[in-house]
């Protein structure tokens, strides 16, 4: 059952760190609050615009913190 969810949000050159995004969602009560400290390349890797469409029309981000 697992499998199928997921290859919904499969896409081509994805980081596999994407599926604990989709998982932490599936898992986070209603109001809840998750938090990830993760590399910035999702926000313009190709392979993470299923990811990036996911979130926007999902949830809301309170902050990202950049730390170069």
């Amino acid at each position: 059952r697992t499998e199928s969810i997921y290859k919904n949000y499969y896409q081509g050159k994805m980081d596999y760190l994407y599926f604990f995004f989709f998982r932490a969602y599936e898992l986070l009560n209603p109001r809840g609050i998750v938090g990830f400290l993760t590399t910035q390349y999702f926000v313009t890797a190709d392979g993470a615009s299923i990811l990036r469409s996911f979130l926007q029309s999902r949830v809301t981000v309170k902050e990202i913190v950049n730390y170069r």
